[in-house]
């Protein structure tokens, strides 16, 4: 998860101009797309509270198939921003694009993880 946390702040460092980097935001979004496909293996049974110190909240086992869609809504919108930052450096349609991910993101944090 540090890792997905990871390559959206280097997209969005790009896309606030904070940095000039437009060759590496598709790298990370290739990247982005590729970690948000191993998120549903990151909660097999048993790796809840009773497992130790962890934010994810004992919802997602209880819900699995809730959790399971909204992950796949990640799982859409990572690709979906990985085809539109092959296609392009422009801060203001990537900025969009990674909202979407940022939305889909919270279809998980919010039911899902405490805070």
């Amino acid at each position: 998860m540090k890792a997905i946390g990871g390559h959206m702040g280097a997209i969005a460092a790009y896309v606030k101009g904070e940095v000039d980097h437009a060759a590496h935001v598709p790298v990370h979004a290739d990247a982005l797309r590729e970690a948000s496909r191993t998120v549903l293996d990151l909660f097999p049974k048993g790796s809840g509270p009773e497992a130790g110190e962890t934010r994810a909240l004992p919802k997602i086992w209880e819900d699995w198939s809730g959790f399971e869609a909204a992950v796949r809504d990640v799982e859409a919108a990572t690709a979906k921003f990985a085809e539109v930052a092959a296609g392009t450096a422009d801060r203001k349609a990537l900025g969009a694009a990674l909202g979407a991910v940022g939305k889909s993101c919270g279809g998980c944090h919010t039911p899902y993880r405490s805070k």
